[in-house]
């Protein structure tokens, strides 16, 4: 997926950042209907070698 340069984040740290303070996504999906998003909490581990995000 192509990420402008003012939106790319290369630090691990500042992700997280990004996450903990807006955990929230949305799923972006197209049907007949047109385009339908749907909003996705995200629950975060950023503990060492474990690192995952779900979105539920």
């Amino acid at each position: 997926m192509y990420i402008p340069a003012s939106f790319k984040i290369e630090e691990l740290q500042e992700l997280h950042d990004v996450v903990r303070a807006a955990p929230l996504a949305n799923l972006v999906i197209s049907n007949d209907a047109g385009l339908v998003a749907t909003p996705l909490p995200l629950l975060m581990d950023a503990a060492p070698f474990t690192q995952r995000i779900w979105a539920f």
